[in-house]
């Protein structure tokens, strides 16, 4: 039995939790269990390509590519900032007081090193492993997209247009009724309600949904 991608676990929705807490990538999970978590292992496997690190392109900035651009939580690469961004505007490396949902734009990871595709080509690489061994085997990924934050890459970032997006017929809904209204802090944010803003967050969801269609095809 392999497993591979996000396992979560959060403290707050578990019925017993015995586990040390640690945040994502902590060294307390590395000492423990002697292996990284997922966002951890991805880290070190872009520095070991060479992708170019925020705090690396921002003696770059008047490049084309790196204009507009701010830090990704996911893999403190840059990312360019589309108008649903908290940071969008603003200068690159704001420290503003930003969480991973406030993250909206166009990563300039290439596609080939996306989140996606390492966690998928772990997963073909065990597939391919497994499938030469004589007895059963259970394997299981799971992709961290679609979620935030919403940076999908080129190409798939410019397959949706947001002003070709439809607005949710529940956008307007107060959710009076239901328990998650207060949830991830939803009253703090009403550019989720904007109909116009909104589009940009479709529109991402769908290149990252595109995205993994492709690697399950692989």
């Amino acid at each position: 039995t392999e497993y591979y991608g996000k396992w979560h676990s959060p403290l707050d929705q578990a019925l017993k939790y015995g586990n040390f807490v640690t945040p994502v990538g902590g060294p307390k999970m590395i000492k423990k269990y002697g292996h990284h978590t997922m966002q951890s292992q991805y880290s070190e496997y872009l520095d070991k390509h060479n992708i170019t690190k925020f705090s690396e392109s921002s003696a770059s900035l008047d490049r084309p590519e790196y204009k507009g651009t701010q830090d990704n939580c996911i893999d403190s690469r840059p990312y360019k900032t589309n108008p649903l961004d908290a940071r969008h505007g603003l200068e690159p490396g704001d420290d503003a007081d930003v969480r991973q949902p406030d993250y909206h734009g166009i990563s300039t990871t290439p596609s080939q090193h996306t989140f996606t595709a390492f966690q998928a080509r772990q997963c073909i690489e065990a597939m391919k492993r497994l499938a030469h061994q004589d007895r059963p085997f259970s394997l299981h990924l799971s992709f961290h997209s679609p979620h935030a934050p919403m940076t999908p890459s080129e190409p798939f970032a410019s397959m949706y247009d947001p002003s070709d997006m439809e607005t949710p017929a529940s956008i307007s809904d107060p959710m009076d009724n239901s328990p998650y209204k207060a949830a991830n802090k939803r009253l703090e944010h009403p550019e989720y309600a904007d109909p116009k803003m909104i589009k940009y967050m479709i529109a991402n969801y769908y290149a990252l949904i595109k995205e993994i269609d492709q690697w399950v095809g692989k």
